[in-house]
C-alpha cells in the first residue's frame, strides 16, 4: 500500500473485425480511439485461388475456400460452387451442407437450403452435433 496517487495509463484493442480494429488509449479522464484498417481480402483472395487451382486441391482447400467468399468476401455463387467441391471430396461432413444451405439462401434458392439443411440435420443428429442441429434448423426458420 502507498499514499502516492497513482494514475494509470490503459492501452487496448477493441471493435475487432477481420479487416478493422480500434486501439484506445486511456488515461484519467481522456481516451484516444485510434482506428486501425487494412484490406486482407484481396491478399487472401489471392492465396484461396492458388489453392484452389491446381491439379490436387483438397476437400480442405475448398472447404476453406467457399468459407472466405461466403464470410468475407460476400461471393455466395462462388462460395456454393466451392462447398459443392468440398462436399464431393467429404460428404459425410454436414457441416458443408450447413455452408450450402446458407448459400443457397443467400442465392435465393429456398428449396435448395431447405433441401442442404434437412441433409445436414439428419447427418449432424447421427453424429450427436446439436449444435449443427439448431443451425440448420434456424436456416430452415429463416426461409
Amino acid at each position: 500500500m502507498t499514499s502516492n496517487n497513482t494514475e494509470t495509463f490503459t492501452i487496448g484493442v477493441g471493435n475487432i473485425t477481420p479487416e478493422t480494429a480500434t486501439i484506445y488509449l486511456k488515461w484519467a479522464k481522456t481516451m484516444v480511439n485510434i482506428p486501425i484498417k487494412t484490406d486482407i481480402k484481396s491478399t487472401i483472395r489471392k492465396q484461396v485461388e492458388a489453392s484452389t487451382s491446381g491439379a490436387t486441391v483438397t476437400g480442405a482447400a475448398y472447404q476453406a475456400a467457399a468459407n472466405f467468399y461466403f464470410d468475407m468476401d460476400k461471393d455466395y455463387v462462388k462460395a456454393l460452387a466451392n462447398v459443392n467441391k468440398a462436399i464431393d471430396a467429404t460428404p459425410t461432413a454436414y457441416w458443408l451442407f450447413l455452408l450450402k444451405a446458407k448459400a443457397q439462401k443467400e442465392l435465393g434458392d429456398k428449396k435448395g437450403a431447405k433441401a442442404s439443411a434437412e441433409t445436414c440435420i439428419k447427418m449432424a443428429t447421427e453424429g450427436k452435433n446439436m449444435d449443427y442441429v439448431r443451425s440448420a434448423n434456424d436456416v430452415i426458420a429463416s426461409l
